[in-house]
């Protein structure tokens, strides 16, 4: 107590205790402050070992528009039951930021996708190797589409696709 009296702060570190009111059973209790140290943010230098980040997965609304959000999804997922547009990612990338999309033929197959190319801002960008999106055309076949967002070109790269997976 001598240590923090007339203190509006302290900074606590590994070793030392906070003392807790137990309130279901009236008793006072001690825990180590490193269960309390603060949360990882943005802007922090943690370095993380042997530890893995949960992809954030999403259902996608097969319409005639696929809107897509690149801020609340890493993966999205859609059956087409008809030839659809990609719809040009919302929200706020940021540069080398990654999104998969995950394309199954539903319905009789064969369906197209389209996307904007266009030099708009956000828009889907094709280079040499990957030139346009041809996805499988049986019933049932799963394709892969990678999509890395690239600052410079302000839009979303379109870094490969993978045909013919099993769905």
């Amino acid at each position: 107590p001598a240590a923090i009296s007339g203190r509006t702060g302290v900074t606590a570190v590994a070793g030392d205790y906070v003392l807790l009111w137990d309130a279901t059973d009236s008793t006072l209790k001690k825990a180590d402050v490193t269960d309390f140290i603060s949360a990882v943010t943005a802007s922090s230098t943690t370095t993380f070992t042997n530890k893995r980040i949960t992809k954030r997965v999403t259902t996608l609304t097969d319409a005639a528009t696929i809107a897509i959000n690149s801020d609340n999804m890493d993966m999205g997922k859609v059956t087409l039951t008809a030839s659809r547009t990609l719809g040009t990612p919302t929200g706020t990338p940021t540069d080398g930021q990654p999104l998969l999309l995950e394309v199954v033929q539903g319905g009789t197959g064969s369906y197209t996708l389209t996307v904007d190319s266009t030099s708009t801002a956000g828009s889907y960008r094709f280079g040499s190797d990957v030139s346009g999106i041809t996805l499988s055309t049986a019933v049932g076949k799963k394709d892969l589409i990678l999509l890395t967002y690239l600052s410079d070109i302000t839009g979303w790269a379109v870094a490969s696709i993978s045909k013919g997976y099993p769905a």
